[in-house]
């Protein structure tokens, strides 16, 4: 209160206050509603449709913003419209738009909340840019001037349609009868149905809410529990969003499951394999540009993988992983196909997931129990440290253990090159041959750690191509080991020795040394030399592998270190596809020995 001394000292605040108040008084008690009909016909003129408000009321229940409440309101849809023909724009019993006095003052009004009764709302974006809900400015596809930053929906429906994106969603909100209390968030008072379609794949689902739901820029949380289901794939989410339309801020429990990993190319456009059912289980924070993903527990057939993801969503993303798994089988996540099978498909899949090594970067841990692949024993703590900057992927170290043995090495793909280059160096050392092996009759024994290395450079945009176009070299060596006798006696096709065999039971025969070396080219390899060096036997061999038909031929010459009445002259061929070799006597040819295994 102004003092009357003050007053006589300073009569223009006097004045000011005065007037001030009475503004107040008169924006109180004045009858708003008076500026309903000029403002009906102002919206009718500028858009060209039919619009009817019943009543007009402006009130300062959050002042000093201003709540512009509409009572009975019907406005006719646009003329162009398609989807949404045949429904007025919106039709409600109330809206009320309260308003932040400061934005009036800019001219970019910002509707702090929008309260909604008993309406029907139809907003339809065709893909030109053209918007049903502009009406003073019809045709005007520029950026619009009102923000909304709240929604309060009371038995209320909204459909949105957005060509350009291909969404068509039909929303529809009814309150529960009683609330729903939520751990360290606003109850859940209403309930929201949902259905329609993105990109022509069809949804449904049913939420539960609290009662505002924040769109932009209020940083307000809001609490959300409920299920949506797209075909046989299906979400689950509890917890917490702020701003729905930027995701601002999320806290939520998530759970997704599905047939196959395909199931998410139509909400996640990209190549996906052809897998068994799996289900993904994660507690997902979301802070700025940052997406957190904790308590990992994602399944695919019998494979699992747990552990933290973390995904910034940046202009150039990235992110960083920690990944665990007990069990991982190739086959279980599209890897290892059946080669003979048509493979058009397959390599547009491994296409595309080569170009998406240059969209972001990241690093990330992997450590595997049990790793399966085709063609191989189970692969025992697998550990990988990768990382992927400007479209290389490096993984290093690489460490795995196979058939009792211990492998480690370095794999380097470089998508930015055209074709895309990759390189693989891996060593291994105490390999047991008996474990590498498919089981083997006891007559065919064979045991021994062998050791060597593998150096491979390829390119190409698949990994079909990849093994076509490998070059480079391996060797593989054993210096102790044994074999069995009835084999021994087999590979040197000595009869006698096959009779001795079979009656006495001989014990093994011990290995001096074994060896094999590869040389590839293109997708071709010349094994030289191939040899075999026991106590009674030398065997030498050459031959060559054709990656791209996958076909193998390989000769052996057995030289038999003790003269042998009923030792056959001969070599042994065998060749044909990978699936389907053959093993036959062929004449003799002479193979010269090579370094590595020493002549006797």
């Amino acid at each position: 209160m102004i003092s009357a001394a003050a007053a006589r000292r300073h009569p223009g605040r006097l004045a000011g206050a005065t007037v001030l108040a009475l503004l107040v008084v008169l924006a109180l008690a004045w009858d708003w509603d008076w500026f309903r009909g000029p403002l009906v016909r102002h919206l009718a003129e500028q858009s060209g449709r039919e619009v009817e408000v019943g009543r007009l009321e402006i009130a300062w229940h959050a002042a000093p913003d201003p709540t512009v409440r509409l009572l009975d309101v019907h406005i006719a849809n646009a003329p162009w419209v398609t989807a949404t023909a045949g429904q007025a724009f919106a039709r409600a019993r109330e809206a009320s738009f309260t308003f932040d006095w400061r934005s009036l003052l800019r001219g970019r009004p910002v509707v702090t909340r929008l309260r909604l009764v008993g309406a029907d709302v139809a907003l339809e974006r065709r893909a030109d840019g053209m918007r049903n809900w502009r009406l003073r400015r019809p045709d005007d596809r520029g950026t619009g001037k009102f923000t909304f930053m709240r929604l309060e929906p009371h038995d209320s429906r909204l459909r949105v349609v957005n060509e350009h994106a291909g969404l068509d969603l039909h929303t529809a909100s009814t309150d529960l009868p009683a609330s729903i209390d939520v751990k360290d968030g606003a109850p859940l008072v209403q309930r929201i149905a949902f259905s329609g379609r993105l990109r022509g794949a069809p949804f449904e689902g049913v939420a539960t809410a609290s009662r505002t739901l924040s769109f932009l820029h209020s940083g307000e949380a809001f609490s959300v529990r409920g299920a949506a289901r797209s075909g046989a794939l299906r979400l689950e989410a509890d917890g917490q969003v702020a701003d729905l339309f930027r995701l601002g801020r999320v806290a939520a429990a998530l759970r997704l499951s599905g047939p196959s990993l395909t199931a998410l190319a139509p909400w996640l456009p990209q190549a996906w394999p052809d897998t068994p059912a799996f289900t993904a289980e994660a507690q997902l924070a979301k802070a700025g540009e940052a997406w957190t993903f904790t308590r990992l527990d994602a399944r695919v057939g019998r494979s699992d993988v747990g552990g933290e993801l973390t995904y910034h969503q940046r202009e150039r993303p990235d992110f960083e992983a920690r990944l665990t798994s007990r069990a991982l089988h190739a086959g279980d996540l599209g890897l290892g196909r059946d080669t003979s099978a048509p493979a058009g498909a397959s390599d547009r899949d491994e296409k595309a997931s080569l170009q998406g090594l240059q969209r972001l970067d990241g690093r990330a841990t992997l450590d595997v129990d049990t790793l399966h692949l085709p063609g191989t024993p189970p692969l025992r703590k697998t550990h990988a440290e990768a990382r992927l900057a400007q479209g290389r992927l490096i993984v290093t170290p690489l460490r795995l253990g196979i058939a009792g043995g211990q492998a480690e090495g370095t794999l380097d793909i470089d998508s930015t090159q055209r074709p895309p280059q990759a390189r693989l160096d891996l060593r291994w050392r105490d390999v047991q041959l008996a474990d590498l092996l498919p089981p083997l009759p006891a007559d065919r024994q064979v045991n021994g750690p062998v050791a060597g290395r593998l150096q491979l450079q390829s390119h190409g945009a698949s990994v079909s191509q990849w093994l076509a176009n490998t070059s480079g070299q391996a060797h593989a060596e054993m210096r102790s080991g044994s074999l069995s006798a009835a084999l021994d006696a087999r590979l040197a096709l000595n009869g006698g020795k096959v009779l001795r065999a079979a009656v006495a039971d001989p014990s093994d025969v011990p290995i001096a040394c074994a060896r094999v070396e590869l040389a590839l080219r293109e997708g071709r390899a010349d094994l030289f030399p191939v040899q075999l060096d026991t106590a009674q036997t030398r065997i030498d061999g050459r031959g060559e592998l054709d990656l791209r038909q996958r076909r193998l031929d390989l000769l052996l010459t057995p030289q038999p270190k003790q003269p042998a009445v009923l030792a056959l002259k001969q070599s042994i061929r065998v060749r044909g596809p990978w699936s389907t070799l053959s093993i036959d006597r062929v004449p003799q040819e002479a193979i010269r020995p090579a370094a590595g295994c020493p002549a006797r």
